[in-house]
């Protein structure tokens, strides 16, 4: 008997559906979830934190995420639903490729805590997010953007020429791959979703408060 998702990996787990709603969002709509893009975004920036909870700030730092496996999961299957699954495969297949690459992850940590350091010694504890969204972006434009298979986002063109829509949609799908590297870790697996699809919408739905 396959054991169901604990809190951490389903907190990892909606990080993940979070970064690609989020992406299919900015893609395609003038409106998104700003607070959610800005917990993805210090998700990036929160390194070496002791629990999962902490990446993101609280559990409601992927409210988003959380909802959205819910409603997923459910009966639904709207085209929307089809880009979130495929973006989120994406986001998984590259933090697998991550994990191989050693040198480029050490490389990435490395202008993550740059990026951290840089941002508190200008801007204080509280960064513009904008500045922030850009900084991430230009990383993930240096190193992610290389690695197979490149994820293609579908959307509005005029939105996607948008340099500072590029920001948030790099950003997003940056937070995803984050997200995804640490569901790795904790022993998540994409055979084991098949099985376990009730069990996500369970526990999302106890970290929301829906049930005791």
């Amino acid at each position: 008997m396959i054991a169901g998702p604990d809190k951490d990996l389903t907190l990892a787990f909606a990080g993940m559906i979070q970064s690609a709603t989020l992406v299919c969002q900015l893609a395609k709509q003038d409106r998104y979830d700003r607070e959610a893009l800005w917990q993805s975004a210090q998700s990036l920036i929160r390194l070496d934190t002791d629990r999962t909870e902490e990446v993101y700030g609280s559990v409601y730092g992927v409210e988003l995420g959380l909802r959205k496996i819910i409603l997923l999961f459910g009966s639904r299957s709207e085209v929307e639903d089809r880009d979130i699954f495929n973006y989120t495969i994406f986001v998984h297949q590259i933090s697998t490729r991550l994990l191989k690459l050693e040198k480029t992850s050490r490389i990435i940590h490395a202008e993550l805590e740059e990026i951290r350091y840089e941002l508190h010694r200008r801007d204080g504890p509280g960064p513009e997010p904008e500045r922030l969204f850009e900084l991430l972006a230009g990383l993930y434009s240096r190193t992610i953007s290389y690695l197979t298979p490149r994820i293609i986002v579908r959307g509005e063109p005029d939105r996607l020429q948008d340099p500072a829509t590029v920001n948030r949609v790099r950003t997003a799908l940056f937070s995803g791959i984050r997200a995804a590297y640490l569901w790795n870790q904790l022993g998540g697996r994409r055979w084991k979703i098949v099985f376990q699809r009730k069990a996500y919408v369970k526990k999302a739905r106890q970290l929301l408060a829906y049930e005791p």
